[in-house]
């Protein structure tokens, strides 16, 4: 179809709000700029205004100025860093009140899917999560034989959701009330309401119980003067592992209160700081600047550029020497979930590999003894790339997936690591998302993470 029917297509479909989704096949050479119905000037603005609003943390102005571009944004959404909207379509796209999104979440309501070509191939792995905005299409490339194929479509997220960390909405999909969208979730199909669903391509896990996310807030002063106190206690005594406290606020959710993790002045410094270093290539300079923060960073660590440490509570995060944090990594200080805040002091041990767009989490409850334990990831222990750390790693350990297992000891010989997982299956695992088992035993909370890259 040529440019000018396409866009004829398009208008029709924008004008039509019971229409769900749209897919035209595109001329080869017609862009999808030149089908785009609007000027080019809203286009811009739109794409600026969210690139600003990306560096942001939650609060009613941000959302307000969201929906000053289209998005249908309810009450009491709490918005993180990074989580990004359809710049030329963001009135497509509904989120309903007291939804909590994590960070770099991509939400698109429109994409175009290129011939299969070795040449459209995007290296996640040469890549940070910044400029990762072809994440969409990597589960496309090679199922389009020859076609270009635009698709439209309306995305709605109901009301009381959690969308965890970096997770991918495709255009015309539909989340329902109450449901759970695990990290890295690749959302290319409708999500039942109180449905847990996670990996990429997505699996439903399980229907969760009703009133999961349910907030008491029959005393919020009370709740208010003990979590300070709490709070206050933990940041004081190092000897504490890590803290979770059940929300009761007046909020739509705990993430709007990340304000009370700590003096808010302090965030905001820390959080420019972290932020700022980010663009630095693995040096050490880079080190110093970081362990200004308060982050206790060994001798030798390399951290390579958009590596994070968490940023409003940098100095609970632990770095021993010769460690190595690869492009996009993660490691986390605080968590949020819709009803539940969590600190921990997650330690990388000496000689320790976190690869590419790897998260660690905060805090680890064991569910034997049902102790707060701290998240260690072992000596010389390996994460791979894409994977979403939530217990302990021991010691010469290779772990991957969602969430991450152990593989092998890295003391095994390379045949006997290829027998168990390939490097090339791992990398396919995390793109393309073929991640298999683990999952219904772990909870909600342990998938969260929605906070994680909030970096207010």
């Amino acid at each position: 179809m040529n440019a000018k029917e396409a866009k004829q297509r398009i208008k029709e479909f924008l004008a039509n709000p019971e229409q769900k989704s749209i897919e035209i096949e595109l001329d080869p050479g017609v862009t999808d700029s030149q089908v785009y119905p609007r000027s080019a000037l809203r286009y811009y603005f739109n794409w600026m205004l969210n690139r600003i609003l990306g560096k942001v943390p939650p609060c009613k102005i941000k959302n307000s100025l969201y929906r000053m571009i289209g998005v249908k944004l309810g009450k009491e959404i709490c918005l993180p860093m990074d989580v990004l909207f359809d710049y030329r379509y963001p009135d497509l796209v509904e989120v309903g009140d007291n939804t909590l999104i994590g960070g770099y979440t991509q939400i698109f309501a429109h994409m175009l899917r290129e011939p299969y070509k070795e040449e459209n191939k995007v290296n996640y792995f040469d890549k940070n999560r910044y400029a990762s905005i072809n994440r969409l299409n990597q589960t496309s490339h090679k199922t389009i034989d020859g076609k270009r194929i635009l698709k439209l479509g309306r995305v709605k997220i109901g009301k009381d959701v959690l969308v965890a960390s970096i997770a991918d909405f495709e255009p015309g999909v539909t989340v329902g009330d109450n449901a759970i969208i695990g990290t890295a979730t690749y959302v290319d199909k409708d999500v039942p309401e109180l449905g847990f669903v996670g990996s990429r391509p997505m699996r439903l896990i399980k229907i969760v119980d009703a009133g999961w996310n349910t907030i008491d807030r029959t005393d919020t002063a009370a709740y208010y003067r003990e979590q300070k106190e709490m709070t206050k206690k933990f940041l004081k005594d190092k000897t504490i592992p890590s803290l979770n406290i059940t929300y009761k606020g007046k909020r739509g959710n705990a993430g709007n209160e990340w304000f009370r993790m700590r003096n808010t002045l302090k965030i905001w410094i820390t959080a420019a700081w972290v932020e700022f270093t980010a663009f630095f290539p693995a040096c050490g300079l880079k080190n110093l600047m970081l362990r200004l923060t308060g982050a206790k960073i060994g001798r030798n660590v390399r951290i390579e550029q958009f590596a994070y440490i968490d940023h409003i509570n940098p100095d609970l995060i632990t770095i021993e020497d010769n460690a190595v944090l690869k492009t996009g990594s993660f490691i986390g200080g605080h968590d949020f979930i819709n009803n539940k805040s969590s600190l921990g002091r997650p330690v990388i041990g000496e000689g320790a590999i976190i690869k590419e767009n790897a998260m660690i989490q905060c805090h680890y409850t064991n569910k034997a003894t049902g102790q707060e334990e701290r998240l260690v990831i072992g000596k010389h222990a390996i994460v791979g790339s894409w994977s979403f750390v939530d217990r302990p790693v021991p010691n010469d350990t290779i772990v991957s997936g969602w969430p991450a297992k152990p593989l092998a000891h890295t003391g095994e010989s390379m045949k006997a690591v290829s027998e168990k997982v390939s490097e090339d299956k791992i990398a396919e695992n995390r793109v393309a998302g073929h991640l298999h088992g683990g999952h219904e035993k772990h909870d909600a909370y342990h998938h969260s993470t929605a906070h994680s890259h909030e970096k207010k």
